[in-house]
């Protein structure tokens, strides 16, 4: 009896790979392009799957990355890993055997300022964390009336309020 363990294709889906364990479905990218865990008892079938090319999953698998946000310069896939990496930051892993990190997002700094008030803002994960400061190297700087505003500003969009 045919046993399949690997990554597959079915050429009558552009986008479709499956990742087979003893010739059980187990995970991977639907016909649509979405991610899949599924433990329904799908088996390969060899009239319509083949094995993937190495290219085939790289490439699949870097495009799921960069859907779920993650930011990297390189990658390697070593068997069923997925590695990915900044040069400045060294590399981690993203993906290992059908589960996925989580991705976690560098804050992003931006000052609001009108007069002498200046607030350095901080946006990561839907928290704002605030702080006075003069100095507006670098940044995006929005005009309000007072620091009051830009603190009502930032309510309204639903942003948690911490102190820097």
């Amino acid at each position: 009896m045919f046993n399949f363990t690997g990554w597959a294709k079915d050429d009558r889906y552009k986008e479709y790979l499956g990742y087979f364990k003893d010739n059980i479905l187990k995970y991977g990218i639907d016909a649509n392009g979405n991610w899949f865990n599924i433990d329904n008892g799908a088996e390969y079938n060899q009239k319509t799957d083949r094995p993937a090319t190495c290219t085939g999953i790289e490439k699949a698998l870097v495009k799921e990355a960069n859907k779920r946000g993650y930011e990297f310069d390189f990658y390697h896939l070593i068997n069923n890993v997925l590695w990915v990496g900044k040069e400045e930051k060294g590399s981690w892993v993203v993906f290992n055997n059908g589960t996925w990190a989580e991705v976690k997002k560098e804050p992003k700094y931006v000052l609001v300022s009108e007069g002498c008030y200046v607030v350095k803002v901080k946006v990561c994960d839907g928290i704002v964390s605030w702080k006075d400061t003069s100095n507006k190297e670098d940044a995006n700087i929005f005009r309000i009336k007072e620091k009051a505003e830009a603190m009502n500003i930032l309510l309204e969009n639903k942003y948690k309020l911490e102190e820097l």
